[in-house]
């Protein structure tokens, strides 16, 4: 299947097969998407919108024109591994049990986004943006951050990866 400029209001794709489908400037507004398989499938401009999605492997998805994005949506239990992600948004999200592995992330904007549980693994974060986000546990031995964006107290996080012991 194919689809182009469509708005999926409302919808509920729980257990939805998408195998070898095309999604282009499409927008998912308010869907929940659980277990749901998008094995080979395009994902080109995609826009996830207060969506609830969960269990669902990005990984499977066609490398080719991969260009998704997220906001106000709840992920749960979602998995990107050897993805070109660049400049991706995921703004005001919530992320739980998410494994990000050896993804370009460069330029990401993770604005207001809280994490929970969701690990980086070997991934590019070089410039991205984490000032408004919470909860996050990024190892900055494995994975890429130079001039991206931290604030105090989060990034503090940063220490528990230094094997140090700090005392007041």
């Amino acid at each position: 299947y194919s689809f182009e400029d469509c708005d999926f209001i409302g919808c509920n794709f729980s257990s939805t097969s998408f195998i070898d489908s095309v999604f282009t400037s499409c927008t998912f507004n308010k869907c929940s998407i659980i277990l749901s398989n998008f094995k080979d499938t395009t994902l080109n401009d995609v826009l996830f919108s207060g969506c609830r999605i969960m269990g669902i492997n990005f990984t499977e998805c066609n490398d080719f024109l991969l260009n998704i994005g997220f906001e106000n949506s709840v992920l749960d239990n979602a998995f990107f591994s050897d993805k070109k992600l660049q400049k991706i948004e995921i703004k005001n999200c919530e992320m739980k049990d998410c494994d990000f592995h050896r993804v370009n992330l460069k330029s990401a904007d993770f604005s207001g986004t809280t994490f929970k549980k969701t690990s980086f693994n070997e991934c590019d974060l070089e410039k991205s943006d984490f000032r408004t986000s919470i909860g996050y546990y990024i190892n900055p031995e494995t994975n890429k951050i130079r001039n991206a964006k931290f604030t105090l107290p989060e990034a503090q996080s940063f220490l528990s990866f230094l094997d140090i012991k700090i005392e007041y």
